[in-house]
């Protein structure tokens, strides 16, 4: 007997057929399978977008922080460099109301040798 006409046969033909609401049972089942998947698949895209969100950004926190810095650093160089130019400036015109003070001349050599050494700093 060929495979066609065993499945005609009245035991094996009750053992293929599916009662009705065990068929709904399925589907309905088949259905709550599917959404789960859908809700796994969903979850993992999120998962792997919230890895390329952390993998960009981390970079970036970091590289803000060091910007951060730097212009800590840069403001505190700037303030050296304002504070070297008003003491050349107050010596400047320290010099020019006594030309003939040496200890003035000397202090005003220093304050340039500061300044100019704030702005190399700088730089």
């Amino acid at each position: 007997a060929t495979l066609q006409d065993l499945r005609h046969l009245s035991p094996v033909q009750g053992d293929l057929e599916v009662e009705a609401h065990r068929m709904e049972a399925l589907q309905v089942q088949c259905a709550a399978f599917a959404s789960e998947e859908g809700v796994f698949s969903k979850a993992k895209q999120l998962q792997e977008m919230c890895t390329l969100m952390s993998q960009s950004l981390l970079p970036a926190q970091r590289m803000a922080s060091e910007l951060s810095q730097l212009d800590g650093e840069i403001s505190h160089l700037e303030g050296q460099v304002e504070s070297a130019r008003t003491k050349l400036t107050s010596c400047l015109a320290s010099v020019a109301a006594c030309p003939s003070d040496l200890t003035l001349a000397a202090t005003r050599d220093t304050a340039s040798a500061h300044y100019a050494e704030a702005l190399r700093t700088l730089s």
